[in-house]
C-alpha cells in the first residue's frame, strides 16, 4: 500500500498499481462496491481507471486518476460530490464533474460559476461566487466535512488566508439567500 486514509466506520486504500481497495461499513456506498454490506476484509473497487491519489470523507470516499479526473462514491449529503446533484448514497464511483471550477447546487438551483485563484492555493485563496446576495457567507470545509474557516461578506471576490491550513483537499462553500455554490480547491506548500 502506497496510501490509506480512514472514514467515520471505513478505510480506503491506494496500491503501487494505481488500484484502490475499501474496508469496513458500508451504510453510505462509501466502499464503492455494488450493494450495502459491510466488509471486513479489503475489497478492490473495480470500477475505475488507475488511481494516483485518494482522500476520505465521514462516508465518502475520492479519488484522482493517472489524468487528473476525480472520481467520487458514498454519501452525498452535504453536496460535496461536486457536479453531483444526486442527494443520496452513490454505490458505484462516478467521475466528478470539473471540481476544482463547476459548483454543485441543490435540486431546482441554477448552476453558478465559483472561480477560486490559484490552484493550487498555498498562501491566499481567492474567491469569486457569483452569487446574487448581498450578504454572503464562504465556509471553507476540509475532506471529513469539518468546517475550518467561516468568513461573512459583502463582496463579490474575497481574498481568503489559508496559510495556516495544512496540505489538502478543501470544499469553499458560499452560501446567501438561498443560493448555494460550492467547488473543490487544493492546499499545497
Amino acid at each position: 500500500m502506497v496510501d490509506a486514509k480512514g472514514g467515520r466506520y471505513h478505510s480506503i486504500a491506494l496500491r503501487a498499481d494505481g488500484s484502490v481497495w475499501t474496508w469496513g461499513s458500508n451504510s453510505y456506498g462509501q466502499l464503492g462496491l455494488p450493494s450495502f454490506l459491510a466488509s471486513f476484509t479489503p475489497q478492490r473497487v473495480t470500477s475505475l481507471p488507475p488511481i494516483r491519489e485518494i482522500f476520505s470523507s465521514r462516508m465518502s470516499c475520492f479519488a484522482v486518476d493517472s489524468t487528473g479526473q476525480w472520481w467520487t462514491w458514498g454519501q452525498n449529503l452535504d453536496n460535496l460530490m461536486i457536479g453531483i446533484s444526486k442527494r443520496d448514497a452513490v454505490l458505484s464511483p462516478i467521475r466528478m464533474i470539473d471540481p476544482c471550477s463547476i459548483t454543485s447546487v441543490a435540486d431546482g438551483q441554477i448552476p453558478l460559476v465559483l472561480e477560486i485563484h490559484p490552484q493550487p492555493a498555498a498562501g491566499y485563496v481567492t474567491i469569486r461566487h457569483g452569487l446574487s446576495a448581498i450578504a454572503v457567507t464562504i465556509e471553507i470545509v476540509d475532506i471529513l466535512g469539518r468546517s475550518v474557516i467561516t468568513v461573512g461578506t459583502t463582496l463579490d471576490s474575497v481574498p481568503i488566508d489559508v496559510s495556516s491550513l495544512p496540505p489538502g483537499t478543501y470544499v469553499a462553500r458560499c452560501s446567501g439567500d438561498a443560493q448555494v455554490a460550492n467547488s473543490v480547491f487544493l492546499v499545497a506548500r
